[in-house]
């Protein structure tokens, strides 16, 4: 518990460092030994997206919602990257590739309209 507790703490931190006043991207980074992961919001025509990037090489670039059918945009920079900070959690907890719920997309508060 005491691990948990460190680790929330720690995620709210680099959270609230890694948001840049001067880009209205968010970002959010974490370093494991020597590889650094990353979770970077992007900008679409019709909302928001995110990729996750391994030592600077992109790894996931997600456009839309996934788990959800049909092509549903973030609608918020921090929609986007809630679900990709939930991601990289599950790419650092298994080395198989990451799959997200429906029901971790409303665990999350994500807005689909």
């Amino acid at each position: 518990m005491k691990i948990l507790k460190t680790f929330v703490l720690l995620f709210a931190m680099i959270f609230v460092l890694s948001c840049n006043s001067k880009s209205k991207e968010l970002e959010f980074e974490v370093t494991v030994g020597e590889s650094i992961f990353r979770v970077e919001t992007m900008t679409l025509d019709n909302g928001f997206g995110y990729t996750v990037a391994l030592n600077g090489k992109k790894m996931i670039s997600q456009t839309v919602i996934p788990a959800i059918e049909g092509n549903h945009y973030f609608k918020t920079r921090e929609d986007a990257l809630k679900v990709g900070q939930a991601v990289l959690m599950k790419m650092l907890k298994s080395s198989e590739l990451p799959t997200i719920t429906p029901e971790e997309i409303k665990e999350l508060n994500i807005v689909i309209e």
